[in-house]
């Protein structure tokens, strides 16, 4: 089985499990809506019942996330410059992060493989921002480039994982992400680069022909 044959079937593997999986969670989640308009207020300020709705909503925008993200190897149409701020916004406010796309000029026949990388790594990049602030994104033909900006920026193991960096074993990276984003630039024949502040996080996808 070859790179894209594999990414194929995770994105139709991933687009199955997330379709199954989301409409009992969104039944879960309109029940609880429909509650809201019964039960008293004591109830609806419980902490209990708070978590139930944020878990609920959390678990639903994560879902959403992956059921794009990860559909890498698809043959559907691209998505259109709207349709990608949309979703990543949605996907980022979440986090409470602002989501800026300042360039969207890529192209080629691959650009629907590079939404999906970008989507992924996307969400890698909103663990390294744990009190919010701003991603930026640039995709063009030469590169793709994200800034994260924050209060406060950590580490992503799993991007350092990709980049080749050495991480910190108390450090668990995701297992499944990484891969599936490295499939990706080997298809694209793309490197990553890193770099990392206090308050800030920055990731370049670049042509392995330009790495100096």
């Amino acid at each position: 089985m070859t790179s894209k044959d594999t990414l194929a079937f995770l994105g139709a593997l991933s687009s199955k499990i997330c379709h199954d999986i989301v409409a009992p969670v969104s039944a879960i989640d309109m029940g609880i809506s429909l509650l809201d308009e019964h039960i008293p207020d004591s109830i609806k300020n419980d902490p209990a019942y708070k978590l139930l709705q944020d878990s609920v909503t959390r678990t639903l925008q994560k879902i959403n996330f992956f059921r794009y993200a990860l559909a890498l190897g698809k043959s559907d149409p691209s998505p259109s410059r709207k349709e990608f701020i949309d979703h990543c916004s949605n996907a980022c406010s979440h986090f409470k992060i602002n989501f800026i796309l300042n360039e969207f000029t890529h192209t080629e026949s691959s650009s629907n493989l590079c939404l999906r990388i970008s989507a992924c790594i996307l969400y890698l990049l909103t663990e390294t921002l744990p009190k919010g602030g701003t991603i930026n994104l640039s995709i063009s033909d030469q590169s793709i480039v994200f800034d994260a900006l924050g209060p406060m920026a950590i580490r992503s193991p799993s991007l350092d994982k990709i980049a080749g960096h050495n991480t910190l074993e108390k450090h668990k990276a995701h297992d499944v992400i990484p891969e599936i984003i490295q499939l990706g630039l080997d298809i694209l024949e793309l490197t990553m680069h890193t770099k990392h502040s206090t308050t800030a996080s920055k990731i370049s996808l670049c042509r392995a022909t330009n790495k100096s």
